[in-house]
């Protein structure tokens, strides 16, 4: 009789803390855009891109992609757009997702062309399975299910935009060697090598031809993004960027590069692993993108 006292005043606890915690939801919309691990921040981001309502632009990619945090396009005229820079994921994840969309696409749609070239891997399965899954059909309902509002990824999103990074280097670069600069740190996640086999690549690249015409049919600009890389020599994302080069010229596509357009602004991107912006260089990756689409 006791046990099953002590369980109802544990249940009935945690029923006031959800209900306390719901509310507070309510009341201050804080949302968490980081999160302490790959999995989470990247329901963070389906989330946020399957329950909200149409948006003016989407970004699929790579975690390369991720580190274009929302809040980084507020005041321009990509204000609210999507982001799924997926961590150990890449863009075709997010085409497909966007090919599934019902709802009316977006005007723009930005794809990073550093790992356009590379079949879907493990991780995309996962992550689909995950958007497919009842609980994450759940969480569309209710909000204090999903993930941006964990109270550990609240926590880790105000601890991570508290800290501060080195500041955009503006200068001329006089070398290659030059942009190699930054805090080395451990990468949120290895870039994920190519290991598939040229008959899955020509699938792949089949598949991703046919998506992108179908978007371009319902009214969707596309456009490339390359990504700057620490080393330029040595960027190990080239080889998947290649097919981005053959879509760009078979489909017409625009392509930025936006490594040499940042340089040639002064501004010297700094990376936390050689491959990652750190967070004041996806700012300024930000608003050079930002700037390019209003002209």
């Amino acid at each position: 009789m006791r046990s099953g006292r002590q369980t109802l005043h544990i249940l009935l606890w945690v029923a006031l803390f959800l209900g306390a915690w719901s509310f507070c939801l309510r009341l201050v919309p804080i949302r968490a855009p980081l999160a302490e691990s790959n999995y989470q921040a990247n329901l963070i981001r389906l989330q946020d891109f399957l329950f909200q309502p149409v948006r003016p632009a989407v970004f699929v990619g790579s975690s390369i992609t991720g580190r274009l945090l929302p809040g980084y396009f507020e005041s321009t005229s990509l204000a609210g757009s999507a982001n799924l820079g997926l961590d150990g994921s890449g863009p075709r994840l997010g085409i497909e997702l966007l090919i599934r969309q019902t709802s009316a696409p977006p005007t723009r749609l930005f794809i990073e062309a550093n790992l356009l070239g590379i079949p879907p891997g493990p991780n995309d399965l996962q992550l689909l399975d995950a958007a497919e899954s009842f609980t994450f059909s759940l969480a569309r309902q209710t909000p204090l299910l999903r993930a941006e509002t964990r109270p550990s990824s609240l926590l880790y999103s105000w601890l991570k935009q508290r800290r501060s990074d080195a500041p955009d280097i503006r200068r001329p670069p006089p070398t290659v060697s030059s942009n190699i600069a930054g805090a080395h740190s451990v990468s949120p996640l290895p870039i994920p090598w190519d290991r598939s086999t040229p008959a899955e690549r020509a699938r792949h690249r089949d598949v991703i031809r046919q998506e992108l015409l179908e978007l371009r049919r319902r009214g969707v600009q596309v456009v490339l993004l390359r990504f700057p890389h620490a080393d330029v020599a040595e960027d190990p994302t080239a080889r998947g960027a290649d097919f981005a080069d053959e879509l760009a010229r078979d489909l017409q596509l625009p392509q930025w590069e936006l490594g040499p357009e940042l340089r040639a602004s002064g501004v010297v991107p700094t990376f936390s692993d050689g491959t990652h912006l750190t967070s004041g260089s996806a700012r300024s990756v930000a608003r050079l993108i930002a700037g390019k689409t209003a002209r």
